[in-house]
């Protein structure tokens, strides 16, 4: 059994429901923001996926909330050279705005998921951000605030940054630093 696996019986239960009492009652014990900031599910997406990511996103919204993080969005641009920030003022948005505007499906049996170093992904302008599943939801378990910082590298993405050029991992590393992980 490797360390994504769920055991089934009474303990995994219990898991399960606490799971879902974070998803339903988790994110009101954060700030206004992050309460009103769970984001928009697409399709059917498991509870303790959802409390997972409702926890992630709820840390990625703490951390927008600091101007240090914010500097992230202008150390990137979209393909035709404009820096993120721009995009989000030609949104008409802030940081955390857009950020609760994206929507979050399940990608577990996606192609994308099929690699075991993908722990989310979308597409560059894209709106919905796809999470691989119970392997996402472990991570957060394991390092919330390392899957905050995947949400925001994602959501660079969707304000139109591509990838290779920069490597995810240049992404990832800006975030964390920036954001003060």
């Amino acid at each position: 059994m490797d360390a994504f696996t769920v055991r089934r019986g009474s303990s995994a239960r219990v898991a399960w429901r606490a799971a879902a009492l974070f998803a339903a009652f988790g994110a009101l014990s954060w700030d206004a923001q992050a309460s009103d900031g769970v984001p928009e599910f697409v399709g059917r997406v498991d509870p303790f996926v959802k409390a997972a990511v409702t926890r992630a996103f709820a840390i990625a919204l703490e951390r927008l909330g600091r101007e240090r993080c914010l500097q992230v969005f202008s150390e990137f641009n979209d393909a035709a050279g404009r820096s993120l920030t721009k995009n989000l003022e030609a949104l008409n948005l802030t940081a955390s705005s857009q950020l609760t505007s994206i929507r979050v499906a399940d990608g577990a049996h996606e192609k994308a998921c099929a690699d075991p170093g993908v722990l989310a992904y979308t597409h560059p302008g894209a709106s919905t951000i796809y999470v691989c599943g119970h392997r996402f939801a472990s991570l957060t378990r394991m390092h919330p605030r390392l899957a905050a910082a995947l949400i925001l590298h994602e959501q660079l993405h969707s304000l139109g940054l591509g990838e290779n050029p920069p490597e995810s991992q240049q992404i990832t590393g800006s975030v964390l630093r920036s954001c003060g992980y």
